[in-house]
């Protein structure tokens, strides 16, 4: 009979440590998910960046040039 209370004891004990066990998997899952979400944002956000043109000729406004004018008067 002891012997029988003593494994049922067991039993619930190893039965707390897997669902234990699952909830950290589950935990360290989820962290993970979090940190590669964070990096692709942390990538997309420097790609995003990357494409705005910083030009220190942001200044200068050139007039159109169509082609049947004199382009002599554009250089000057």
């Amino acid at each position: 009979m002891e012997v029988k209370k003593r494994l049922v004891q067991k039993d619930e004990k190893l039965s707390q440590l897997v669902q234990r066990l699952q909830r950290l998997e589950e935990a360290h899952s989820r962290q993970i998910q979090d940190e590669e979400e964070e990096w692709r944002l942390t990538k997309f956000d420097a790609r995003h960046h990357q494409h705005q043109p910083q030009s220190c000729f942001d200044f200068v406004k050139l007039p159109s040039f169509n082609g049947s004018n004199d382009p002599s008067l554009y250089l000057e």
